[in-house]
């Protein structure tokens, strides 16, 4: 029987869905019921709106999957709808049958259509090479930005009696910040870190930051909460910036970790602070930490900002895995009226926060 291509709603596959990524346990869970329970956190938290799927089939077996979630942007004070593939997967005893290439260029067909105005994929490098080969623009590797606050027990760790050296690598750090960045603007006094809870990330207003050039994103709170406050799997930190007497958020960030503490996505107005100062303000006011993980898109200018910060770019021997082997890419129609504000993807805010992960 032939392959064929499907478009459903997210639950009409659930069942098919979850019994082909269990039999190629492509999720790091024990059991089936767990693979339920993933599949219906992403479905029900992970995209703006309700995902849009693609399923393959073959005698009424499932061998092939691919969604879409939605993302809310803006370029040049317009409104852009991203879309971001998901949940890509075929099964191995079909890998020779094209259905990778049927289900991403079904996918793309969104753009050509006006359903989305920009695909961005988030990709292994195996995928990659399939969107560089179906046109996609090559945004390049996620680079790591690093910031070592506490050197005692980062050395510790990799050298027998390193901690020792943690009070000379403190202040050659401390020197080299100071020579790279020089008097950094105080906002101590105007400025405080405050733990958002869900219903408070819910309801952030960013009514009274300014649009500026780029890609930024530009979705609801009540998202931020639903997709990172609530996942059952992992443990996600919300953190606003308050300005102390007017009481108006200035920026926030959602992390993971606490002695590695990884960016997952900041915002912030520009007019108060940039988005390093936000991170470097959030890890002063938590002890505990002793590295600060900043994972961005490459060759941009939101990446140059944190390395004028003195932030290390870090090698790729030692990168996170995950980050090591993702790669960016991008796609939309030449003759859309923001094009050439697309093409400009050095200004794009784009954090690790919104792919599919």
């Amino acid at each position: 029987m032939a392959i064929q291509l499907k478009r459903v709603a997210p639950p009409e596959s659930r069942e098919a869905t979850v019994q082909l990524f269990w039999k190629m346990r492509a999720w790091p869970f024990e059991t089936i019921e767990d693979y339920f329970r993933h599949w219906d956190w992403r479905y029900s938290c992970t995209s703006e709106e309700p995902a849009a799927v693609w399923i393959a089939v073959d005698g009424g077996q499932t061998v092939g999957h691919l969604a879409v979630n939605f993302r809310h942007f803006q370029v040049e004070g317009q409104d852009v709808r991203v879309g971001v593939p998901a949940n890509f997967l075929v099964d191995d005893a079909y890998r020779n049958a094209m259905i990778g290439p049927l289900l991403v260029r079904a996918a793309q067909k969104m753009v050509r259509r006006r359903e989305l105005d920009l695909f961005l994929a988030y990709n292994n490098a195996a995928a990659h090479a399939l969107s560089m080969a179906l046109g996609f623009k090559d945004l390049g590797l996620m680079v790591c930005l690093l910031e070592v606050r506490r050197w005692a027990p980062v050395l510790g760790r990799r050298i027998p009696g390193g901690a020792i050296l943690g009070p000379f690598a403190n202040a050659v750090s401390k020197l080299r910040k100071q020579t790279k960045v020089g008097a950094k603007r105080d906002h101590g006094e105007a400025l405080m870190v405050q733990h958002l809870t869900g219903e408070e990330l819910a309801a952030i207003d960013r009514s009274h930051w300014p649009h500026r050039e780029g890609m930024r994103w530009s979705g609801s709170g009540t998202y931020l909460t639903n997709r990172f406050l609530r996942c059952p799997f992992r443990q996600y930190r919300a953190f606003g910036i308050v300005h102390k007497l007017s009481r108006r958020l200035e920026g926030f960030l959602v992390t993971e970790g606490s002695a590695r503490l990884k960016i997952i996505l900041c915002g912030t107005n520009e007019d108060v602070l940039s988005e390093a100062e936000a991170v470097e303000l959030v890890a002063d006011a938590r002890s505990e930490v002793e590295v600060v993980v900043v994972p961005l898109l490459p060759q941009s200018s939101l990446a140059a900002n944190f390395e004028k910060a003195a932030f290390l770019t870090r090698s790729g021997k030692d990168a996170d895995t995950v980050m090591q082997r993702s790669f960016w890419s991008a796609y939309w129609l030449p003759e859309h009226s923001l094009a050439s504000a697309f093409a400009r993807t050095e200004g794009w805010k784009l954090w690790y926060g919104w792919s599919q992960h």
